[in-house]
């Protein structure tokens, strides 16, 4: 099971670049490794993502805590474990769509969606992902999955 973070403006402000450099190191620690992903959102829109098998907890809290990166309302972290979908940046979460409007990344396997990405090599979020985002069914059906869901 993969970990994830979702911290508002005020934890990031009141947390140092150290404070939370180990706090993402120890999530990584406990369950992740297998690529990392950010996004910031503010006013309900992803302003800025990124997500790669290389990308580090030090680039990440690099670019959070960076002089000229204006605070988002919201920060999203998630670490990979690879349970569905090989290791490759694009399996890594989150995953958003064209418009900015809406993100998704989750905590957990759907094997069912797992065995559809399968032959695709993609991940059972990005299944899940690809569902809501073309066919607009509200995300309060999220609810009913068992992993944690975070999305936007």
């Amino acid at each position: 099971m993969c970990r994830i973070l979702m911290a508002n403006k005020e934890f990031v402000n009141k947390t140092s670049k150290e404070e939370m450099l180990v706090f993402l190191d120890q999530l990584q620690k406990s369950c992740g490794g297998h690529g990392n992903g950010l996004a910031f959102v503010t006013k309900g829109e992803v302003v800025f993502s990124y997500k790669a098998i290389d990308l580090t907890n030090e680039d990440i809290v690099d670019m959070l805590y960076h002089k000229k990166t204006k605070k988002p309302d919201w920060f999203f972290y998630h670490t990979r474990v690879a349970s569905a979908g090989s290791i490759k940046s694009e399996n890594c979460h989150p995953y958003v769509n064209e418009t900015n409007d809406f993100m998704l990344q989750m905590n957990g396997t759907e094997r069912d969606f797992g065995l559809l990405g399968k032959d695709r090599d993609v991940t059972d979020t990005q299944i899940i992902f690809e569902i809501y985002n073309k066919t607009g069914y509200d995300i309060a059906g999220l609810r009913l999955l068992t992993p944690r869901f975070m999305g936007l």
